[in-house]
């Protein structure tokens, strides 16, 4: 059976790829890397994962803190407040690494990468945001 990465399954859908295809962190990077960079694709990768982490920590939070209250159980209000900081932390963390691979993505393409002007890693939106910014490598 085929180990599958579910964080990686969202890009693919958003992509508009169907479910099939491999979703493996080594496809993701072998398929972008041309075009971003191998140092950008792998922190995309991570920085991606790390903003789910931290999205499902401050879900199941909201659920513990909530419940936590309406029952009065202190054990569930303490648990509620340390998957709040866990979600601040690891988004945050996530945040640092997806600016690092803005800086990666600005070193590989020669032009200035930030969060307002990052490349949707999408093939068409990519190859739009390149004709924008003027970038010449647009491999596959």
């Amino acid at each position: 059976m085929r180990r599958v990465d579910p964080l990686l399954v969202v890009g693919r859908l958003q992509r508009g790829r169907s479910g099939d295809d491999d979703l493996s962190v080594s496809a993701f990077v072998e398929e972008w890397a041309p075009r971003i960079g191998e140092e950008g694709a792998r922190l995309q990768v991570w920085a991606g994962r790390l903003i789910v982490l931290g999205a499902l920590c401050g879900s199941v939070w909201c659920a513990a803190l909530g419940i936590g209250e309406a029952t009065h159980n202190e054990i569930l209000q303490l648990v509620g407040i340390l998957l709040m900081t866990l979600a601040v932390l690891v988004l945050a963390f996530g945040a640092l690494v997806m600016h690092r691979s803005f800086k990666a993505m600005s070193r590989y393409l020669g032009v200035r990468v930030a969060f307002l002007n990052s490349p949707k890693l999408h093939e068409a939106s990519f190859r739009r945001w390149c004709q924008r910014n003027g970038v010449e490598r647009i491999s596959r």
